[in-house]
């Protein structure tokens, strides 16, 4: 949501009124734009401060969400690779059971009196 004033400082500064016979004191008058207007002048200064105060922040949680941003992709990687690890320990240890089962056969091969490498 914009906030957006209709008037200006300057705008309230220079607004002459038109005289009129049954008009309003002029110098209560300008006595009360005076008073509006320091209140305007406050009020555009506070503007003027949350907004740069709120582009900061701005600029700061995209500066924050980038390195969110490049800390997952770098994650992602990471778990990437971990599964490739994970795939391979798996086809490892699956080879180091293998060479255990096929030297416990060789071992009951020769128990019995037959050499396995002699085996056809």
């Amino acid at each position: 949501m914009e906030l957006k004033l209709k008037l200006t400082a300057k705008d309230i500064l220079e607004k002459k009124f038109a005289p009129n016979f049954k008009g309003y004191d002029p110098r209560e008058v300008d006595l009360f734009l005076d008073q509006v207007l320091e209140d305007y002048r406050l009020l555009e200064g506070l503007i003027a401060k949350d907004i740069k105060a709120l582009e900061l922040k701005v600029k700061e949680l995209e500066k924050s969400l980038r390195q969110l941003e490049d800390v997952k992709a770098k994650n992602a990687l990471i778990e990437e690779k971990l599964k490739v690890l994970n795939k391979s320990k798996h086809v490892a240890l699956e080879r180091v059971d293998l060479l255990v089962r096929i030297d416990k056969l060789e071992r009951a091969l020769y128990k019995e009196g037959v050499n396995p490498n002699k085996i056809v």
